[in-house]
């Protein structure tokens, strides 16, 4: 069977707030600079005043000038995280539990039937 090397996957982004423990998360079907400012904009919606915090890695669509400008106007600031200290970062270790709960070991026909799995405690 050829392999194309291109697995299917979707791409969750979120913020954890620490005053509330609250989760805000967005699911998208594709990653980059327009699924990162629609992250943006979905943290300017939950919190509608004051400057907001988010800590972040330096993926290219963090970085992109057209980002930047975009948390600027919603009053967002980043906070980097160090290159390659994925351990560093609370809402990878969320992921890699999710991740572990949810996809290990499994094979589905399609991405999309495993997101529509019905999962117990969730």
């Amino acid at each position: 069977m050829p392999i194309t090397g291109r697995d299917a996957k979707w791409v969750l982004f979120g913020a954890i707030d620490l005053r509330t423990p609250r989760r805000v998360v967005l699911v998208r079907h594709r990653a980059g600079q327009a699924a990162a400012q629609a992250f943006l904009c979905a943290l300017r919606r939950y919190r509608s005043t004051g400057w907001l915090s988010l800590l972040t890695n330096r993926a290219s669509a963090h970085t992109a000038p057209q980002t930047q400008a975009l948390a600027d106007r919603l009053h967002i600031r980043f906070v980097w995280l160090p290159r390659q200290a994925p351990e560093l970062s609370p809402m990878d270790q969320l992921w890699r539990e999710l991740k572990r709960l949810i996809a290990a070991k499994r094979q589905m026909a399609s991405i999309d039937a495993l997101a529509a799995m019905p999962r117990p405690g969730f």
